[in-house]
Formats: C-alpha cells, structure tokens, sequence
C-alpha cells in the first residue's frame, strides 16, 4: 500500500460526519493499495523491485464523488483515483504471486466504513494527497494486525493492533533501513 497524506483528511471526515444521520467508521490510515500478496511471499522482493519507481512527493488526485463496495462486515466508502503511476505500480505488483480476485485494477481511496448494505452517496471537493511512504500489513496466527509504516528514506515503524483495531504494540525504528528486516 502507498501511504497518502492530505492535510485536510481529518477536517473533511469530521464535516461528513456532521451531515449524516448515522456514524461512520473512519479509515485512520490513508492508502492505496498497488498489490494483494499472498501469504508466504517474500515481501523484500517486492519492495526492492518497486521501490526506485514510487513517485513519492508526487500529488494524486481523488474523484470528488465517492463510491461503494459491499463486503460482509461493512458497506465500504471509497474515492476512485484515475493515475498511471499506480497502474504502473500495481502492473509490476502483478507480476509477484499474489491473491488479486480482481480481473481490472481500480485504485481508490477507503474513506470509511458503514454498518453493512448501507448505502450512501458523498460529495466532497476534489482533495489531493501526497505519497508519502508505504505501508506493508499482514496478519498474525493470533489475529493480530501488523503494519510497518516506510518512509522515503526507508525509516519505519510497526503497529501491532488486536482483531479490534486497538494498538497493542508499537516500535519506532528511525536508524535502521527497513528492507534489511523483511524476508
């Protein structure tokens, strides 16, 4: 996933909150995902590859009229992006053993999370992010989440969260470069 940043992100969550009748969940990390792996890949490999051709600083723009996907647990709130960088991204992505279920790519932003065949339409202006790092997530054998945050200059960090979302564990690593700790 690349991480995204908009300065606004926030502000614009709160002001849709505000015009709606019921909660929505938000996404608290901004992202596009470029790929779907599959469980026993070496990740390293991935990121080597790929990594010289992350445009990071580069601005993408987000459809202003969000859009939706069903999954069983919620009703998920997307902004489509139409950018060759990611397809660039994604193709080269592809090209690693990976669990895609998705014939056509179709990079998009999660804003939030409805309770589940709740549907609804959002308008906001046309918001720009920034790439600003990437993020790698995999699961534990004990429903753990685990997500190493990378910077440009390959920093990172790991959050560990419960299945509920709730962080149990996080380490700042800023002096050692993250591809030496990936398999």
């Amino acid at each position: 996933m690349l991480k995204l940043e908009n300065p606004h992100f926030n502000e614009l969550q709160a002001k849709v909150q505000d015009n709606l009748p019921i909660d929505i969940k938000f996404e608290t990390d901004c992202h596009v995902t470029i790929g779907l792996f599959i469980e026993n890949i070496r990740i390293g490999d991935v990121l080597r590859t790929i990594w010289s051709s992350i445009p990071f600083g580069c601005i993408i723009k987000a459809d202003e009229f969000s859009s939706q996907f069903m999954n069983p647990d919620a009703s998920v709130v997307k902004f489509s992006i139409r950018d060759s960088i990611l397809s660039r991204l994604n193709s080269i992505c592809q090209s690693f053993p990976n669990r895609n279920m998705h014939p056509i790519y179709n990079p998009h932003i999660t804003f939030g999370y409805l309770p589940p065949n709740t549907e609804l339409k959002l308008k906001l202006p046309t918001s720009l992010f920034t790439i600003s790092g990437v993020m790698v997530s995999y699961n534990d054998n004990h429903d753990n989440t685990h997500t190493m945050h990378i910077d440009p200059d390959r920093s990172y960090s790991i959050v560990i969260t419960n299945k509920d979302g709730k962080p149990i564990c996080k380490e700042d690593t800023l002096d050692t470069d993250a591809f030496s700790n990936l398999k």
